[in-house]
């Protein structure tokens, strides 16, 4: 049976834009993107009649949406857009008031981050980036903070909420600030391999201009 296709007007769900479409009603959930909000809205088919229901779930969205279509574009925009979010500062402070609370646990860090997509999606990237990766793809909040542990995932929702607050136009003044915010994490990580390796350097113990006594006996 051949199914006739009808023009018709439908209101976005979340700016109320009209947005015409041509549907048929099957299959009965069709997805229509608002080229004025550029959000999805979610359509069902109720006994032949259509009706903007609610937006759907963004990570459902790919396995519905056509290669060249306006969702297309729509999703190719989001990644991007993500990264320009600010973070709001609640969530850092909630972040690192949570982590010494002895009965805290990963999970109760996690639901704190899922509230904040942009904050989300560093944690990911950094857990799959080359310092912190294994063998295995991560792919959940969960394995990510177990991977970076607790006090580099309070450390890491400070900087990104401090990084928000010191944006500006002027291209030189930005550049300078990426590069003078990342002495401190430098300085941090060499003191680190640097604590880690001085064990295996014995000369340094015999040279007393490099350290004090009381660092001597520490080390």
């Amino acid at each position: 049976m051949q199914l006739s296709r009808s023009s018709r007007m439908y209101k976005c769900y979340v700016c109320s834009h009209e947005l015409p479409e041509s549907i048929r009603p099957f299959p009965p959930i069709q997805l229509i993107g608002c080229d004025q909000c550029m959000n999805v809205s979610q359509i069902t088919w109720l006994d032949n009649i259509p009706t903007v229901v609610s937006m759907p779930d963004y990570k459902k969205l790919k396995k519905f949406v056509p290669d060249g279509s306006v969702l297309a574009k729509i999703l190719a925009t989001v990644p991007k857009a993500l990264t320009q979010l600010p973070i709001l500062a609640e969530i850092p402070q909630r972040v690192v008031a949570t982590i010494p609370d002895p009965i805290s646990s990963v999970q109760d860090i996690v639901a704190i981050i899922e509230e904040n997509a942009v904050l989300s999606t560093k944690i990911l990237s950094l857990a799959n980036s080359a310092y912190f990766a294994t063998v295995g793809e991560i792919n959940d909040l969960v394995t990510a903070c177990s991977r970076l542990g607790m006090r580099e995932m309070a450390n890491i929702a400070t900087t990104m909420s401090s990084m928000n607050q010191y944006k500006t136009s002027n291209a030189m003044l930005e550049s300078s600030c990426k590069i003078y915010g990342s002495i401190p994490w430098l300085l941090r990580t060499a003191a680190k391999r640097l604590q880690s390796n001085l064990r295996s350097i014995p000369r340094l113990h015999s040279l007393p201009v490099c350290f004090t006594t009381s660092e001597r006996l520490y080390l």
